[in-house]
């Protein structure tokens, strides 16, 4: 976490303890996580296959209707993503500008994660900052927002008043390195099996497995 004044100019770095709304990844096992994963891949692996057969569609198939089916399954996966926490929220993001790979119903839902990403409570960043800092809020800033101005897939933002200046202070969300590197190892063979399997019927070029280095490229940085 770090200082940054309003204007833009960057204040010296401070250290923040990470606090956040996926305190349980911290204590999460390898199994548990592969678990949650790979329930929800599975799920989303059958509606699409449901999605794709004609005995399913009263009255027959009709491209109106899978349109209708895409965009219940989109908001579908756009709600797992979400629950799965910081990891596939951040992919999710990255895939919702791929129009290229992606049926628009699947790109619309995504590009809903640049804005829902749920802010962890306030007490947690003040408890974290007091801890991490040695003081009271109070006593750092002038002032302290506790409402975050902004939350994201890897943290929140809240506003401050610090020396007479006005700043922002970011609080990462815990854990999030241990997370990333289970839900990698999972996401890798994600991907691997998706290039096995994925038909490329529609004619898109997708490479599953260059898309998951990229992703693994941003988590990381």
């Amino acid at each position: 976490a770090w200082f940054k004044r309003s204007d833009g100019e960057a204040m010296p770095k401070v250290s923040v303890v990470p606090g956040g709304r996926w305190n349980r990844f911290k204590t999460y096992s390898t199994i548990q996580r592969t678990l949650e994963i790979w329930g929800s891949v599975f799920a989303f692996i059958f509606k699409v296959w449901l999605n794709n057969q004609k005995f399913t569609y009263r009255g027959g198939m009709t491209e109106e209707k899978r349109v209708m089916r895409r965009k219940v399954l989109a908001k579908w996966l756009k709600e797992s993503i979400l629950r799965l926490g910081p990891t596939f929220i951040k992919i999710g993001q990255q895939f919702s500008t791929r129009v290229d790979i992606l049926p628009k119903e699947y790109v619309d839902q995504l590009s809903e994660l640049q804005d829902q990403v749920p802010p962890f409570p306030s007490e947690t960043a003040v408890s974290t900052i007091e801890e991490e800092l040695g003081a009271s809020v109070n006593e750092i800033f002038e002032r302290f927002d506790v409402e975050p101005l902004a939350a994201a897939s890897l943290g929140q933002v809240h506003r401050a008043c610090l020396n007479g200046q006005e700043v922002v202070l970011k609080v990462q969300r815990p854990g999030l390195k241990e997370l990333f590197d289970i839900d990698l190892k999972n996401l890798r063979v994600i991907a691997e099996y998706l290039q096995k399997v994925d038909p490329k019927s529609d004619g898109a070029k997708r490479d599953w497995v260059a898309i998951y280095d990229e992703c693994a490229n941003v988590l990381y940085q």
